[in-house]
């Protein structure tokens, strides 16, 4: 993902990649439970929904830093626009 802002990017970034780690370790993590290979598949897939919602958060967070980046490049397009109607 581009962002202007590079230390933004590399934060968030890293926090992607703990998101991924710890939506792994969770599912691998969830098989360790006593009983049949069901509840075991269960259990991992109920606790990986904890790592998919971090992965989804800051994904959404990239998304909106993102579009506030294109609506400033957008604003300043629109105002340069109006300045060169205005001359005419």
């Amino acid at each position: 993902m581009r962002l202007s802002n590079k230390i933004i990017a590399i934060c968030l970034n890293i926090l992607l990649g703990a998101a991924w780690a710890a939506t792994i370790y969770l599912f691998i993590h969830g098989f360790f439970v006593e009983g049949n290979f069901f509840v075991k598949l269960l259990n991992a897939i109920t606790q990986t929904i904890y790592g998919v919602f971090a992965i989804l958060t800051v994904e959404l967070m990239f998304r909106a830093f993102e579009n506030s980046y294109h609506l400033k490049k957008l604003e300043q397009d629109l105002q340069e626009l109006k300045e060169k109607l205005e001359k005419k």
